[in-house]
Formats: structure tokens, C-alpha cells, sequence
């Protein structure tokens, strides 16, 4: 840790010393995370996941946060892709009398990332020229009379907020005996809201407003300050907060199944698109329920719907909501797009949760048979075994998987593999190669074309 004229920073959070109690207690302008969480952090989802709450906990303390150690391209994109303040490594430059930093590389880095978009806290700032803490109050009550559409300015001194005078707070001070005559000659600061909230511009619009309810702060005429980089940026409304938001929920609602309210078609190749111009590796899992429309048949269309559901929440509860993404593409149709390292094992882990709870959704008599009968599509009466799954999943880096709908067409094919194999089932394209990856069967290979007849035998490589 150090101390500067104006700055306090501490090194190497994470390691010796430099603990979140210190962090709580100096409420540091920066934070240096040690470089053991940055090392590798693209293909360890812990470290991951360890900078995300550092970065948060930052964003909320208005405290810039540092990464070191970046050595990798591919560990700077990732910390990039975070929202990192500031990065520091080898990749930009070794240490010198004049740290050089390759420009061309940076440059064709930063061109290889896509924003995600998101709306943060900065896009509702509205810069209202802020005033020194040594004006004089009289200045400011004739600022305020001037500006009548003004209900909140910031105080600043070199840049950084230091409080807020509000218009009705001050004027009902001056409406108290002999008030005046005690104010008017006085410094702003002494009768300014210190502390005061502080929002980071680059906050998300829901962690703005949960960290403006949990200050108190919650009434719809509320102003409050944002900054970036721990500097007046300009003031924002809680009233436009909530706007934005909910319309925000409305459009994604817009484009989400209505059932599930999962993203729908669009987001799915948005994501996929969008991982694959910034040459992320990851897996896509197309996950389809088997005898569908027979349990639909014979329990109704909204004990249907609840199979659904309970699908939607098992993948929801079973991938990460940070590296994987899951859309509802229509129907008993899901679609998942997975990063995390140990995404076999996660797949494999639902299976077995949907299989042990699946005849929940069945009558007692249909239990104890083991089947339910009702006729099939051509009219035939037929018995049909409990719902199963049919997983199809495909490698990012198989030749032609150049975008959302080229998978979806290799996609379409190993579906048909997975679909007739019986219970459940789980296979992977990957490059020329058909995997089956089900626990109970031996690691087997089919080859990728319907016209080459051989099965060859091989070991499952994790990704």
C-alpha cells in the first residue's frame, strides 16, 4: 500500500496484507488484484468469477481496479470483456526506463472485442456545472433562483465530488430565523450533504439502483452524483434510472419466450456471433425432450408447459450465469452455449437430475406400468416410455462453424444421432468426429458423415 498527495492505492489485493478489511477500511481510489488471480483467468472459471466481485465491489466504493500480470492475449480479452479499469503485463510492454507498449497488437485487440452494450449509470448523467465548496451560499441561492429547473448541484473541488447542496434543503434553512444572516457569508460546505452517494458511471443500471435503495435513497425526485474515474462526471435522476430500466425489461421481455422468459432466437445468435468474432472457444448444446408430444396428448398442454418449466430452472440452476448462456429457442427446444471448463460434467449432472425427477410429472398408474399408451401420429395405439433428453452438442472449432447458423445446420445432424439413440443421450461433434459422451456407454466415435460405416474407438479430450 502507498499513499500520494491525492491517491491511495493498495497492491496486490488478494495476497499478504492486502485483504478486503484493509480495502473496507482505507476505501482506496485504486486496487491492484494480485497477478495469481489474472494468470489464466480465461480458463478458470474460480478466478473468473473472484475478479467479477473485485470489479462490483469496486464499482460500488467508487474505487478503479487494476489487473496485473496480463501475459496473454487471450487473458487480456477476457479482462477486457469484464470491464477492467486498468491492465498491466507483459503483453503491453515489459518494464524500462520508458515502458513501450506494442500499439499494433493493442490496437487489433480492442478491435476484436464486441461491447456487450449494456446500459450503464453514465448514460443517464446530465452535466450540471458543479460548484466549488468555497463559493459562498449567497452565490449559490442566487445560482439556484437563476436555474429554477435545477434541483441538485454537485460540489467539486479538483475534480473529485465532495458533496451535494439540494434546493429545498437549503432554502428551508434560510426560511429559519436569523438563518440568513448566519449562512449567506459561509463556504457552500457548510451547508452541503457530506458524504454524499456516489455512483461509477460504468455501473449497470441495476447495481445503481439496488446500491441507491440499500443508501436509502429511493424517492422518484431523488438526485444523486455519477462520476468516472473517481471524477464529476454529471448528476443523475432516479426517476430516469427507473425509466430506463423498465424499458430495458420491456425490450428483452420482447425478444424472451413468454413462457420461460429465457432469450429467444435472436440473442442465441447474437451470442454465439459474438463469440465467435472474438475467437472464444466454447461448446454449443442444443438439449430436446424425447416423446414430447405424447405426454402432451395424454396430461394436456399445460402439464406440458411444466415440464418446460422444470427444464428451464434445471438449466438454469445447472450452467453458470456468467460463461454459459441459455436460450429457449421454441417449444421443448433449448439451446445452451457453454464456456465453463467442466461443461461435460454439467451436462451429465442434468441428465441425471431430469431422469430422477421426471416421473414426478406422471399419474401413479402410468409409474407402475412404465410407459403411458396413446396413439402415435399415424393413429396407431403405441406405448411410450417417460420423457427422456436428447443432447447435441458441437465444438466451437469444428471446420464450418463459422457462425450461429452454420452450427445450427451441424447441428441438425447430430441431433438426428442423439435422437436415435434410447433414454438419454449426449453426443458431440467434434472436428470430423461423432463423440458419444454418456456416462453408461463406453467412449465410442462414429464418424461425422452418414456414408462412412466404421466406429472407431478414442479418448474423450476435455476442452
Amino acid at each position: 500500500m502507498f499513499r500520494r498527495t491525492a491517491f491511495i492505492a493498495i497492491d496486490d489485493l488478494g495476497a499478504g496484507s492486502s485483504g478486503l478489511r484493509t480495502w473496507s477500511e482505507l476505501k482506496p481510489d485504486f486496487v491492484k488484484i494480485d497477478r495469481y488471480f489474472i494468470s489464466g483467468i480465461d480458463a478458470d472459471p474460480t478466478k473468473l468469477e473472484f475478479v467479477r466481485s473485485i470489479l462490483n465491489m469496486g464499482r460500488t466504493m467508487g474505487c478503479r481496479v487494476i489487473a496485473e500480470g496480463v501475459e496473454t492475449e487471450r487473458e487480456c480479452r477476457e479482462l477486457v470483456d469484464l470491464g477492467l479499469d486498468r491492465l498491466q503485463g507483459h503483453l503491453l510492454g515489459r518494464p524500462g526506463p520508458t515502458p513501450a507498449v506494442v500499439l499494433q497488437q493493442v490496437e487489433s485487440l480492442d478491435r476484436s472485442v464486441v461491447t456487450h452494450g449494456a446500459l450503464c449509470a453514465e448514460h443517464i448523467a446530465v452535466y450540471v456545472p458543479p460548484v466549488s465548496p468555497d463559493m459562498r451560499v449567497m452565490e449559490l441561492v442566487e445560482l439556484f433562483r437563476d436555474t429554477p429547473a435545477c434541483l441538485t448541484i454537485a460540489v467539486v473541488r479538483d475534480g473529485r465530488p465532495v458533496g451535494v447542496v439540494r434546493r429545498d434543503e437549503l432554502f428551508a434553512l434560510l426560511t429559519k430565523p436569523l438563518h440568513p444572516e448566519i449562512y449567506n457569508r459561509k463556504p457552500v460546505s457548510a451547508v452541503m450533504e457530506s458524504p454524499t452517494l456516489l455512483i461509477d458511471g460504468q455501473l449497470r443500471l441495476e447495481q445503481a439502483s439496488r446500491l441507491l435503495t440499500q443508501k436509502g435513497r429511493a424517492r422518484l425526485t431523488e438526485e444523486f452524483v455519477i462520476t468516472c474515474d473517481g471524477r464529476y462526471h454529471g448528476m443523475g435522476h432516479t426517476l430516469d434510472l427507473l425509466r430506463l430500466i423498465t424499458e430495458q425489461q420491456l425490450q428483452t421481455a420482447k425478444h424472451s419466450n413468454p413462457l420461460t422468459l429465457l432469450p429467444g432466437n435472436g440473442a442465441v445468435r447474437s451470442c454465439i456471433d459474438r463469440l465467435i468474432e472474438t475467437n472464444r472457444r466454447f461448446v454449443v448444446a442444443y438439449f430436446d425432450l424425447d416423446s414430447f408430444k405424447p405426454f402432451n396428448d395424454v396430461y394436456g398442454t399445460a402439464q406440458g408447459d411444466q415440464v418446460i418449466l422444470h427444464l428451464a430452472s434445471l438449466l438454469k440452476s445447472t450452467f453458470s450465469p456468467r460463461l454459459d448462456f441459455i436460450g429457449h429457442i421454441g417449444g421443448d427446444d433449448f439451446l445452451v452455449v457453454m464456456r465453463s471448463s467442466d461443461w461435460r460434467e454439467r451436462t451429465t449432472k442434468l441428465l441425471g437430475q431430469f431422469s430422477a425427477s421426471i416421473t414426478s410429472f406422471y399419474a401413479p398408474e402410468h409409474v407402475k406400468l412404465g410407459y403411458i399408451a396413446t396413439p402415435d401420429r399415424d393413429g396407431v395405439q403405441r406405448q411410450f416410455p417417460f420423457l427422456t433428453l436428447s443432447v447435441a452438442a458441437i465444438y466451437s472449432e469444428t471446420l464450418g462453424a463459422t457462425s450461429a447458423d452454420a452450427i445450427a445446420q451441424q447441428l441438425a445432424h447430430v441431433k438426428k444421432v442423439a435422437k436415435q439413440r434410447p433414454g438419454n443421450s449426449f453426443v458431440l461433434r467434434m472436428g470430423e468426429r461423432m463423440i458419444d459422451l454418456m456416462p453408461a456407454a463406453a467412449p465410442a466415435a462414429v464418424p461425422a458423415s452418414p456414408t462412412e460405416p466404421e466406429l472407431l474407438s478414442i479418448n474423450m479430450m476435455m476442452l
